[in-house]
């Protein structure tokens, strides 16, 4: 005669396979609110706003539309828009690119625009918030692509990096290491 097996596992008539269903449904059900959860709370966090320097708050002019001309002034710090520090309220279809184009005259000045309020890279904008424009030197492609400080050791890879290769791809970064 065949011994029959026991399930491991017997709760009141259920299987296995119902346990482990359900243990499954509810960390899917914990990681979804989870996942909610940290969503809605970075969301709150991105509309705040807060100037670079306090010292500039008093001579910020409030902009309604984008600037058409720009003026400039040679600074010890480079090229600098005269018509700033400003704060601007976004319309549809802005972007921080945008914006900074209008500004400065190059779009590579968004990460200081940015930066100055408090954005997340690449987060949208939504309308009629309002973004304060830093008094900054004009980037050029060169100038943003290079980070202020990259602190490298023989045969690491830096770790501030701005661009380069893809993660986890450190052959051109090795390459320069290496020289």
């Amino acid at each position: 005669m065949a011994k029959k097996d026991k399930p491991i596992v017997q709760v009141a008539g259920t299987d296995r396979e119902t346990i482990i269903s359900i243990i499954l449904g509810a960390i899917v059900v914990i990681v979804i609110g989870a996942l909610a959860f940290r969503y809605f709370r970075n969301n709150d966090d991105q509309l705040a706003v807060t100037p670079v320097d306090e010292s500039q708050l008093e001579n910020i002019v409030e902009v309604k539309d984008l600037p058409q001309q720009i003026t400039t002034q040679e600074t010890e710090n480079g090229v600098v828009p005269t018509n700033l520090p400003a704060k601007y309220t976004v319309k549809e279809g802005d972007s921080t690119w945008k914006i900074a184009q209008a500004f400065y005259g190059s779009g590579f000045n968004y990460v200081d625009i940015e930066k100055a309020n408090s954005l997340q890279p690449e987060q949208d904008l939504s309308p009629g918030m309002t973004l304060t424009i830093p008094k900054v030197a004009v980037r050029s492609a060169q100038d943003a692509a290079l980070p202020s400080t990259v602190e490298v050791k023989e045969g690491e890879m830096p770790k501030n990096q701005v661009g380069g290769p893809i993660k986890g791809d450190d052959s051109a970064a090795q390459a320069v290491i290496g020289e």
